[in-house]
């Protein structure tokens, strides 16, 4: 009998048992016995895996679901402060994804095209977008930043029945207008708020 097997068996660790020594000997050999037993019985283990993930799949999905829901404002936080940690990834993944998935790119141009057109579109004048800039002072009506590149932003969102006119518009900051995407002025405020932008 080797020194491990007898300091193991010494210790109450012959092979596998569930009241674990915690020394450093007994370790080694449980971890030995761990990736013996798993070698062994590797298809076994992983069909049982397999159908234990299929039986839990709808509580699993259920949980994450929920999970989701309670803590949305933390989650998009997260996304946010990684985004704005990552500008790099983010811009070459959406560069890859652009020219890798074109028919995506345009089938979502399309649709907001076609939001557009149920909800009223009419022609802005260069001479109508000018004025509304120049109420605001060439700022931001959001932040109040001064920007030469301001976009124009539905204060009511297309995606939420607003119109594609001047009367719905106001000149945004890139930033702004990217944080407040489809999400009504107040929804907006709120969120912010929560995730403490």
């Amino acid at each position: 009998m080797s020194d491990m097997t007898t300091k193991t068996f010494k210790h109450g660790l012959a092979g596998y048992t569930k009241k674990k020594c915690r020394c450093d000997v007994c370790r080694a050999a449980n971890r030995e016995y761990s990736a013996a037993h798993y070698r062994a019985n590797k298809e076994k283990i992983a069909a049982r895996q397999a159908e234990y993930r299929v039986a839990t799949r709808a509580k699993r999905l259920a949980q994450q679901a929920e999970y989701r829901a309670v803590n949305r404002a933390e989650i998009a936080g997260r996304k946010i402060k990684w985004r704005a940690a990552n500008k790099d990834k983010v811009a070459a993944y959406n560069a890859e994804y652009l020219v890798e998935n074109p028919d995506m790119y345009r089938a979502a141009r399309l649709r907001r095209r076609a939001r557009k057109a149920d909800n009223g579109v009419w022609e802005i004048l260069s001479g109508e977008w000018e004025r509304v800039v120049a109420r605001y002072r060439g700022c931001c009506a959001y932040c109040g930043v001064e920007d030469d590149n301001l976009e124009m932003d539905h204060v009511v969102p297309v995606a939420k029945g607003g119109g594609h006119r001047i009367g719905n518009f106001v000149p945004a900051c890139r930033s702004c207008n990217s944080s407040k995407n489809d999400k009504f002025l107040s929804e907006w405020k709120l969120w912010k708020a929560k995730v403490g932008k």
